[in-house]
């Protein structure tokens, strides 16, 4: 049997176009009681439109520091169950990340702006992140076939490009996935351009 789902849609800013959305849900206890926020994060011009899926509404905009930055991709990350990080790749090879939490006395989200990445990279395409120990790996890939990978230290918030990798022209990134293999490695999938997927083990 065919399911039907009714048609949500949720204002953003005029004259934009919502892509790279992402879903993710927050649980808080008020009162004794769990409350679910299921959310949406997506990419409108320069800014990241966060979205009530219930309200059908914009809860509030994320916005790089970097103003004139256009978003062409947007991940998440889900650090705890009241938690999870938003992160965002633009046009001057910028990543920002920012922090949402659930605030169960006010019923309301909340967000805090965290760091933002600079790589050499011209223009970022794509975007994959993964929290693993204590640790945050963010990958972002460039229009020119530039690879780029952090990792950071959430303890003391500290950030280092560990790895850039070069692409050829002919075999260039366009989407990127990261899986958690072991407790202590993490599968990178890349794909290319050129049909092809490629697998390295971070």
């Amino acid at each position: 049997m065919e399911t039907i789902y009714e048609p949500v849609f949720i204002t953003g800013a005029a004259n934009t176009v919502a892509q790279s959305i992402v879903w993710f849900t927050l649980n808080g206890a008020s009162s004794g009681e769990q409350v679910k926020t299921d959310c949406v994060a997506y990419a409108l011009c320069n800014h990241v439109a966060v979205a009530s899926v219930p309200a059908k509404q914009v809860l509030f905009t994320l916005r790089s520091q970097q103003l004139e930055d256009r978003i062409n991709a947007v991940c998440h990350v889900q650090h705890k169950e009241d938690c999870a990080y938003i992160l965002s790749a633009g046009d001057t090879g910028f990543v920002s990340i920012w922090k949402i939490t659930f605030n169960a006395t006010l019923q309301a989200l909340e967000q805090e702006f965290m760091h933002c990445l600079a790589s050499e990279g011209k223009s970022l395409s794509s975007i994959c992140a993964i929290e693993q120990n204590g640790r945050l790996s963010v990958v972002a890939a460039d229009t020119v076939g530039s690879l780029f990978l952090w990792e950071c230290d959430l303890a003391g918030a500290t950030w280092q490009l560990t790895r850039t990798l070069r692409f050829p022209t002919a075999q260039m990134p366009n989407s990127l996935a990261i899986h958690r293999l072991t407790p202590f490695a993490n599968l990178l999938v890349v794909g290319s351009v050129d049909s092809r997927v490629h697998m390295y083990v971070q």
